[in-house]
């Protein structure tokens, strides 16, 4: 295994986001049984107050997991709440088949925004609302890696931003990825509160 940072640079990096945006720092170590072996993740991670926002990455443990750690996972965004409301929304690049048989379109406005991406959910019409913001339409164009999912499960409404690039992220990063999340969850939760669909 490839040492990739030292833990105390990685919670660094993390402390100064949380710091940033008055979020509360939870680092865990955990244990997986994997093929017959076991497998040591860090878990980090930060969250608000009422645990509603949570920003959070995986990273493969090192035999000194105090003083190094390995491989980095995919960074999650994940917003929680509870509603009876079901709500299901996903977004992915367009794919031969979307093109081929003209599914999952988006009618934004945009044309190179919906020529590039395709979307499900239960209701056409917030699709085409939340899709026509523009600030949304440039994050996920300028960002091919991020994969954007709204759901509701068990009551439990949530937003899932991923960013699948693993790589160690800045705080700089880690503050970018917040402002963009915070602004489709601002915009989803502004569509449905107001029942415009």
């Amino acid at each position: 295994m490839s040492y990739i940072i030292s833990y105390n640079e990685l919670l660094d990096i993390w402390k100064e986001f949380s710091g940033r945006h008055n979020l509360n720092l939870t680092v865990k170590k955990n244990s997986d049984i994997v093929d017959g072996g076991t497998s040591q993740h860090l878990h980090v991670e930060a969250s608000d107050n009422n645990n509603i926002y949570k920003f959070f990455q995986f990273f493969i443990q090192t035999e000194s997991y105090e003083k190094e750690v390995g491989k980095p996972y995919k960074l999650n965004c994940l917003y929680e709440k509870s509603s009876s409301r079901k709500t299901e929304l996903s977004i992915w690049e367009r794919e031969f088949f979307d093109k081929i048989f003209k599914t999952n379109k988006i009618a934004s406005g945009n044309k190179l925004f919906d020529k590039t991406f395709s979307a499900y959910s239960n209701n056409n019409k917030l699709i085409n609302i939340i899709f026509s913001d523009a600030e949304i339409q440039n994050i996920l164009l300028n960002n091919r890696l991020l994969i954007l999912n709204v759901s509701t499960e068990d009551n439990i409404f949530r937003i899932s931003l991923k960013n699948m690039v693993e790589k160690v992220y800045s705080s700089d990063e880690l503050d970018d990825m917040f402002t963009k999340f915070m602004h489709i969850t601002e915009v989803i939760n502004s569509t449905l509160l107001n029942n415009i669909w």
